[in-house]
């Protein structure tokens, strides 16, 4: 009758007790090291032994070795007891919330002016998280956040769809700007018809700026002469050469005011904010790491404009 044959599966107690003898530990420290008794461990490798059909440890002496059978298993074994550990030590740092992944999605004026600076001190923090960050239209924010995983989103948006949790995170205040060299740059207050005067640079396509304007004409301050521009970087460039009014929230252009590459206007009957929303899945626990960034976004952005200098034109109020 054929003996049964050998089974070479392992299992992970007995995958780390080879791994830790190949390491020189004892059996006590092995077993303290995976909370387990010396009695136990032992029966681990009893059962290794039987599931390979080899004698995998000796004794020499008051101390268990490996084995020349065992010696080849555990070198064989050591690079899945090292991701064991690094297994266990995400784990804890999951449980945590001081690692992980963490999933993020946001407008490109959240994602380039207002986030950075939190990212890096929170990174700083808690250097093991796996940060991924997604930056989309405003308008694709909602479907993409729906479809695919994401923890959080920033975006300026007022729709609130089936599913999600909008939560009102922070105002930035729009701002129309000139160059250093308009005419209208050092003009103190100027009015509506000043504006209208000269051509405003507008991202009037996108849905959140055409919601701006909408309150402007219902204000009855309506578009003069207009480009519909999306390109921020090249508004500001081309209003910076002395061409046209550009707008912008106040996050944008921080910079640029303290370095006086662009002037704020002040424009009489004009003070609007730009609402920012914290977006997260309905019904959905966040994991330890995400709940840490969430507070972290809500203690340092909540109710607060995202400027950093301070500069912002009078009139306009966050």
């Amino acid at each position: 009758m054929d003996r049964p044959r050998p089974t070479t599966s392992f299992s992970l107690a007995e995958l780390r007790v080879l791994a830790g003898l190949a390491q020189g530990m004892t059996l006590a420290a092995i077993g303290e090291k995976l909370y387990l008794s010396q009695s136990s461990v032992s029966k681990i490798l009893r059962n290794a032994e039987r599931r390979a059909g080899l004698k995998l440890v000796e004794r020499r002496g008051r101390r268990i070795h490996l084995a020349a059978a065992g010696a080849d298993v555990a070198r064989a074994v050591q690079p899945i007891a090292i991701q064991l550990e690094e297994l266990d030590v995400l784990l804890d740092n999951l449980h945590h919330g001081i690692g992980g992944p963490l999933r993020l999605i946001a407008s490109p004026t959240a994602a380039n002016y207002c986030l950075p600076h939190l990212i890096g001190e929170f990174l700083k923090d808690f250097p093991d998280v796996q940060l991924a960050l997604s930056i989309v239209r405003p308008e694709d924010m909602l479907d993409i956040f729906v479809n695919e995983h994401y923890h959080l989103g920033v975006s300026p948006t007022t729709t609130y769809p089936a599913g999600l949790v909008l939560e009102r995170l922070y105002e930035d205040p729009v701002v129309f700007f000139v160059g250093p060299d308009s005419p209208l740059a050092d003009c103190g207050e100027v009015t509506w018809a000043d504006v209208r005067q000269q051509p405003l640079l507008v991202p009037l396509s996108e849905a959140h700026w055409a919601q701006v304007f909408q309150e402007l004409a219902r204000r009855g301050m309506l578009l003069g002469r207009y480009i519909d521009l999306r390109a921020y970087e090249g508004t500001m460039r081309l209003v910076g050469s002395g061409y046209g009014i550009g707008v912008n929230v106040a996050s944008a252009l921080d910079r640029e005011f303290r370095d006086g590459r662009l002037r704020p206007l002040t424009i009489a009957g004009v003070s609007l904010t730009m609402p920012f929303y914290l977006i997260q899945r309905e019904h959905v626990s966040l994991p330890p790491v995400a709940r840490r960034f969430r507070a972290l976004l809500k203690a340092r952005l909540g109710t607060q404009s995202p400027t950093s200098s301070g500069i912002l034109p009078d009139g306009i109020q966050a």
